[in-house]
């Protein structure tokens, strides 16, 4: 279990999305009637809490170096004043990946002081990962300023509709930096193993024990209670499989924020940054403690937040 490491304040913000250009119904997809009778859906996808998703058309460096070009800007940070960005997406993306994506990536941003990383392997839970690394990398004193990218896309149509959730395309970003007034900060976080999942084996019993665990530890560092929290930003998995697993964590229904679903569906390791930025614009974080989460076949990840006032 990893902490993150705030030798001083560390803020996050200057949130950024790209979703593509083509907004679509599940019903588009080629198939869609067999498609759900073979992943057994017996509810359609709208009493799921699914309406529409976004397709990417263009090649994925286009939709990074926009999303992350609105992060700098936000930020006021000069590019040349950033010394890492950390990408992180689900596994079967990596094979999809330009080999000159990063250099890409960097060259036309300008990130020309930046030191690229990538963070997989842990499927949806691979971007919080990222996130506790990002704060990590400020134990050394000449690190001020850290991009992180989340990405995830299909590539085969048919693969959008699955037994758990409907997939769309996202990439989500955020800069981490040195400050001595954080307006939202990361607290603690935690990610655990459920090998049983991992192979494909895991149970009801196996998924609880490790979503608790994780979740008990991350609390207890702050000595926080899950009732304290304003918010949890979650996985948008199907409403009904996001309830499940947010009352098996013991998450209330009103804690429970996966007001995305309905427009973005899920966008793999993205949810729980899309999700933060749309609580974000409906009115704002107020002055509290929230939960990030992401569920995925043998992981749990989760971190506590804290927003300040003003």
């Amino acid at each position: 279990m990893s902490t993150a490491q705030q030798l001083q304040p560390l803020d996050i913000g200057a949130f950024a999305s790209e979703f593509g250009e083509h907004e679509r119904s599940p019903e588009s997809i080629e198939d869609f009637a067999s498609l759900c009778t073979d992943k057994g859906l017996g509810l359609s996808l709208t009493a799921m809490g699914c309406g529409t998703f976004w397709q990417m058309t263009q090649p994925l460096e286009s939709y990074v170096i926009a999303c992350v070009a609105k992060t700098i800007a936000a930020s006021g940070v000069s590019a040349d004043a950033i010394t890492h960005i950390l990408f992180s997406t689900s596994d079967h993306k990596l094979r999809h990946l330009a080999p000159d994506f990063a250099r890409t990536v960097l060259e036309r941003l300008g990130l020309v002081n930046c030191v690229p990383l990538l963070v997989s392997l842990q499927q949806c839970a691979s971007s919080l990962t990222a996130l506790d690394h990002a704060h990590q990398l400020f134990a050394d004193p000449r690190v001020s300023h850290v991009v992180v990218v989340t990405f995830d896309f299909v590539v085969e149509d048919r693969e959008r509709i699955q037994s758990f959730a409907l997939f769309g395309d996202a990439v989500t970003s955020c800069m981490v930096t040195r400050t001595e007034a954080p307006r939202l900060s990361l607290l603690a976080f935690g990610v655990d193993v459920d090998f049983s999942g991992f192979l494909g084996k895991d149970d009801f019993m196996s998924r609880k024990r490790v979503a608790l665990g994780t979740m008990e530890q991350v609390l207890g560092r702050c000595e926080t209670k899950l009732g304290e929290i304003q918010r949890c930003f979650s996985t948008n998995f199907y409403k009904p499989v996001a309830m499940f697993n947010a009352n098996i964590c013991g998450v209330a229904r009103n804690q429970l924020y996966i007001e995305t679903l309905a427009t973005r569906a899920h966008c793999g390791n993205c949810d729980w940054m899309i999700n933060l930025m749309h609580c974000e614009a409906q009115g704002g974080l107020v002055p509290g403690k929230y939960l990030i989460q992401s569920f995925a076949p043998g992981f749990f990840a989760c971190g506590l937040l804290e927003a300040a006032g003003g």
